[in-house]
């Protein structure tokens, strides 16, 4: 039995555990994030836009224009702010991007040393590399980075000690990395792949851990059923090719060399970011990541063969070896025709057009394996102990300075990027006079960019544009991204646009070529880049509604439907000639299908009567004493759109267009994907099957006589 000074000596270390580290990474958070965290208002960072209404911009069922996981995420989000609020939503989001990858690392890095994991958790969530994703607010990778070690270690628990329960939990935290991002889902499959055939290597009874690996992939590809059959039936990373390759490539400005810069944790492809970097203000900083370097290379060297870690650290200097030279990308002068043979033949490898993602896996390789080295400095042989515990305590704060010192522009709000702002009473003002309208119309948003200035943020730098996210309305979802001046990743819907802008810009006809989306408002920013796009206001069929200075919402004076019953049938060419025909509501007078000549109907239709249903389902009323004729449907094309189970035809290229005939009376229009629906329900039987398996290990581990 323990005397009461043995009591007390223990209950203060388990204190210090448990209490002192978590207390750490809480304050390295508020360091990070300063005032920002604490101030009304929202932290507008790249692609991290919060708005009041957190509008999602995809539905759950489709029709899918981006991936799946993505989706789930913002109608999560959706859902928490309206249990907490959009801002204290936003501030939760921010704490944990400062506080888990520290904390996290701290709870899982290999080294058993006080001080080995201060080391590798600091540096794991004060560096450049994590300095930037976050700058850019690409706030679900940094979650999926947080929970590399947690993959880590749980893979290294389950090849260790094979059961069902451990391999549903491996597989669990395997898709929430995927869902908060698949590249860092991707990289958390090779970190299991990797952790767990090295583990095979040094232990016996391979065939069971072999078969605990397998069994933990399968569960996984289950979990990843609703974003992973959706991405299967897409094919092979669609729109994505060369130019993108070439656009997102690893770079450098500094006169150290591309191999250097990643060393030291740079290396991102927006060069404009270039001059907030640490290293501009940081001498001889190329000596940082060699000195990251040399410490995880003795880490490795003296823990290789050691029974508990020896795995783990060859996994880790495997790991950090693939990310570096993987985040190289196209153009390295070795691995670079591998790379770029890997992007074009691999499938899902496109997923990577940004190889410098690849460079998590070099700071895990450093965080995990410079804990074990420092842990040799600390266990090294002295003569005098106690002395040795006193430099080593030196030793350790001072690595944590270092640390803290090439990272130092994460502290302090981000070294002032990251400041609370408020969105305009403008906007809001805006969003009430859209909401007047009960009509089944959708608005257009001007500029018609991804990524654009706003003065409000009080950024020089650009965001993602908030205005799908605030508000409301149905929208023109545009999928264009132009980096560098040039177009990436642009949908037939993205070509029309510009189509009908240009036709505007020359003609003055904007309303009657957007018809055919069923745009009744077009909502215009003037922000800087605005400046080309004040034509809009100078149309002779779109009028200004209300001018705040800073927004304008402009209103088509040419009649709209989402559904219309037409007559006539005519041709186009292409679209630039059709813009020179298109006046009033003619381009949904008519079905018009492709042809070899333009020949557009003085037409107009007759708009339907419909209802909208959930689920992606409309009822419409077609008058039975209705001519025969065709039912335009202004959404984007998609296979996937049926009336009363017949496939829709194309109209001008764009939308949906059925023919009804003489048919009158109620009819359904659906979206029905049927892969959609499958992949969540392979979700939802992974999910239940993870859960019986964690539920029945958890009451199995609780019996007297088991280890807990």
């Amino acid at each position: 039995m323990l005397s009461p000074p043995g009591r007390l000596a223990r209950d203060s270390a388990f204190r210090a555990e448990t209490l002192v580290p978590p207390g750490y990474f809480a304050v390295l958070s508020i360091a990070v994030w300063g005032p920002a965290l604490f101030s009304g208002g929202y932290v507008l960072l790249g692609d991290m836009v919060f708005t009041p209404a957190m509008h999602p911009t995809e539905g759950l069922l489709g029709p899918a224009r981006g991936t799946m996981n993505v989706t789930v995420v913002y109608w999560l989000a959706w859902l928490v702010s309206r249990l907490i609020g959009s801002v204290l939503l936003e501030k939760v989001v921010l704490f944990l991007l400062g506080f888990l990858p520290g904390y996290l690392m701290y709870r899982n890095a290999p080294s058993k040393n006080a001080w080995g994991r201060f080391f590798a958790g600091t540096l794991y969530a004060v560096n450049p590399f994590i300095y930037t994703r976050i700058l850019m607010g690409q706030w679900g990778f940094v979650l999926g980075y947080a929970l590399l070690p947690v993959v880590l270690a749980s893979t290294l628990k389950t090849a260790r000690e094979p059961s069902a329960a451990r391999c549903a939990r491996t597989a669990l935290w395997l898709a929430l990395t995927s869902l908060l991002s698949l590249h860092a889902g991707a990289i958390a499959v090779l970190v299991c792949a990797v952790a767990g055939l090295f583990q095979l290597r040094r232990t016996a009874a391979g065939r069971r851990r072999l078969a605990a690996l397998a069994a933990v992939l399968g569960l996984f590809i289950l979990l990843a059923g609703f974003w992973l059959l959706p991405a299967f039936e897409s094919g092979e990373s669609p729109g994505i090719g060369a130019a993108d390759l070439e656009a997102f490539r690893t770079r450098t400005t500094s006169d150290a060399g591309l191999g250097l810069s990643v060393l030291g944790m740079y290396g991102f492809w927006k060069t404009q970011l270039d001059g907030l970097m640490p290293r501009k203000y940081v001498p001889l900083w190329p000596l940082f990541g060699l000195g990251f370097l040399a410490l995880a290379a003795c880490g490795l060297w003296t823990s290789r063969s050691r029974p508990r870690v020896g795995g783990e650290a060859c996994a880790l200097g495997l790991l950090g070896l693939t990310g570096f030279l993987l985040a190289l990308g196209s153009r390295a002068p070795v691995t670079g025709p591998a790379f770029s043979w890997l992007f074009r033949n691999v499938g899902g490898f496109a997923l990577f057009r940004e190889p410098q993602k690849f460079s998590g896996l070099l700071v895990l390789a450093f965080a995990g394996l410079g804990s074990l080295g420092v842990e040799r400095l600390a266990t090294r042989r002295s003569a005098d102990p106690q002395r040795h515990a006193r430099i080593m305590r030196f030793v350790g704060a001072g690595l944590l300075v270092l640390v803290l010192l090439y990272g130092f522009r994460m502290l302090g709000g981000l070294w002032g990027q990251a400041k609370a702002v408020s969105y305009p009473r403008s906007w809001s003002e805006a969003q009430s006079l859209l909401e007047e309208d009960a009509g089944d119309w959708k608005a257009l948003y001007l500029p018609p960019y991804w990524y654009m200035r706003f003065d409000f943020a009080d950024s020089d730098y650009t965001i993602t544009s908030p205005m799908p996210f605030y508000f409301t309305c149905d929208y023109v979802k545009l999928n264009a991204l132009v980096v560098g001046g040039v177009e990436l990743n642009a949908a037939p819907v993205d070509r029309y646009v510009r189509a009908a802008l240009e036709s505007g810009r020359e003609r003055g006809n904007l309303g009657a070529m957007l018809t055919p989306l069923d745009v009744k408002y077009i909502v215009f920013a003037r922000n800087p880049a605005g400046a080309g796009f004040d034509f809009v206001l100078r149309q002779r069929d779109l009028e200004v509604v209300r001018d705040w200075g800073d927004i304008v919402v402009l209103r088509n004076t040419s009649r709209v439907g989402r559904l219309v019953l037409c007559e006539g049938e005519g041709t186009y060419r292409d679209w630039d000639v059709l813009g020179a025909g298109a006046r009033g509501g003619n381009l949904v007078g008519s079905w018009i299908s492709g042809g070899s000549r333009t020949r557009i109907p003085d037409l107009t239709g007759t708009p339907v009567v419909h209802t909208e249903r959930a689920f992606g389902t409309v009822t419409a009323t077609v008058p039975v004493d209705a001519e025969p004729g065709t039912l335009l449907f202004a959404e984007q094309y998609d296979e996937g759109w049926r009336l009363d189970g017949e496939a829709p035809a194309e109209q001008i290229g764009l939308t949906c267009a059925f023919e009804v005939g003489d048919r009158g009376g109620r009819m359904t229009l659906r979206f029905l994907d049927p892969v959609i629906v499958i992949g969540y329900s392979v979700t939802a039987a992974g999910l239940v099957i993870c859960l019986v398996l964690v539920g029945i290990g958890s009451r199995r581990s609780r019996k007297p006589g088991r280890d807990t």
